[in-house]
């Protein structure tokens, strides 16, 4: 998987995992931020995806909860559809839009689920629950999956797509001055290329 715009070379036969990690940052600079400002960034964060996630709960799964009731019922004129006057070419057809909007927002409410886990590891300083962590991972993958199955892309095309975007950004390994003075034109070229 060579490229013109990626001047290092992939192994072939590595991992995602593996490859992922050539660009993995290994700073630190935990003093830079403070703990309740975490705290507050983190509560903020999940309380507004748990939202989400019982808004998700009843467009997908029919299930009514307080929250969501409230929130259609504020105004029943803007209730969504997917082929919405609103947005009429968002998506190419409703079954389309639905399998997209499911999907990210389905990634969207797991993160927040991982975010939880965090929290309670950091701020509450329970030990980290490592068969909570599977779990939500395996969740990712799931909605992952149907925005595969909806776009038509496969797992292997995103993971080679985004090492070499990757590659491109960081040559050799990851460096905080190519983090902070990214060529977007070429790393959209090579999304594009792909």
């Amino acid at each position: 998987m060579s490229d013109k715009n990626n001047t290092a070379s992939i192994d072939k036969n590595a991992t995602y995992v593996k490859e992922a990690l050539v660009t993995l940052s290994n700073s630190w600079h935990g003093n830079r931020v403070g703990f309740f400002e975490l705290r507050h960034a983190l509560s903020n964060a999940i309380g507004a995806l748990n939202e989400l996630d019982c808004i998700k709960k009843t467009l997908f799964y029919g299930k009514v909860s307080p929250s969501s009731t409230n929130l259609f019922k504020e105004n029943p004129m803007h209730l969504l559809t997917v082929d919405s006057k609103y947005c009429p070419n968002a998506f190419k057809n409703s079954e389309f839009g639905e399998k997209i909007i499911h999907g990210i927002i389905g990634v969207a409410t797991e993160s927040g689920e991982l975010l939880d886990l965090l929290y309670r590891t950091l701020i509450q300083c329970e030990t980290l629950d490592e068969v909570n962590l599977k779990e939500e991972m395996g969740d990712l993958f799931w909605y992952l999956a149907v925005l595969s199955d909806a776009s038509g892309v496969s797992f292997d095309e995103v993971q080679q797509v985004n090492i070499a975007k990757l590659r491109a950004r960081y040559p050799n390994k990851f460096t905080e001055f190519d983090a902070a003075n990214r060529n977007l034109s070429n790393e959209r070229s090579i999304l594009e290329s792909k």
